[in-house]
């Protein structure tokens, strides 16, 4: 049964409650438990209206990995700069960790999804994925100054997003700030580096 006033909020306002409840019921009772009719009742939504917005469990989960891309690309545009391939990659993982440190919850639950979506379709991983570094791609090209070259971007880009995910790992397993902060630190390093080397 739906709560009163959820009818009348539009289509996008009732995804994004749909979103939020997957996420949270994810995080209370693992992929494979978050089922529909679960997801249904966290967000106070009928199982008709999560059908009728998301096409099957798969689609909603995937809207989890589109939400957090979302909120990455609105970091990046927000605080974007034409300085360079080394800043802008550094500037690149900061964000990342930025929204990772808000919202903690959301960043173990997108880990899980992968992992999740790998068991079960290949495609729909490396649709993930592709999210995810065709984001870091265009910022990239947008702080590339005229004399770098455009031919790495592809590579620093996969770069960054493998630095993010094992950081983001290593965090869920010591749950140790300092370390964190060491390990963003030594990874900014990392990519300064790679756009550096010259080419063999």
């Amino acid at each position: 049964m739906e709560v009163d006033g959820l009818a009348r909020r539009t289509p996008a306002e009732r995804r994004a409650r749909l979103i939020d409840a997957a996420v949270r019921v994810i995080a209370a009772h693992g992929v494979e438990g978050a089922t529909t009719r679960r997801i249904a009742a966290a967000a106070e939504m009928s199982l008709a209206s999560l059908h009728y917005l998301f096409e099957s469990k798969e689609a909603l989960f995937f809207a989890i990995w589109e939400e957090q891309v979302r909120a990455l690309k609105e970091r990046a545009e927000a605080d974007a700069h034409r300085d360079g391939l080394a800043p802008t990659a550094a500037r690149l993982l900061r964000q990342t960790f930025d929204w990772f440190e808000s919202d903690q919850e959301f960043a173990q639950v997108q880990l899980e999804i992968t992992f999740w979506a790998l068991r079960r379709d290949a495609a729909l991983g490396v649709g993930t994925y592709d999210l995810h570094v065709g984001l870091m791609e265009a910022a990239l090209r947008a702080g590339r100054l005229a004399d770098e070259p455009e031919d790495r971007i592809g590579a620093l880009a996969r770069l960054i997003v493998a630095l993010a995910d094992g950081i983001s790992v290593q965090w869920f397993c010591y749950r140790d700030p300092d370390r964190l902060a060491a390990d963003i630190d030594a990874a900014q390093v990392a990519l300064a580096a790679f756009t550096q080397a010259r080419r063999p």
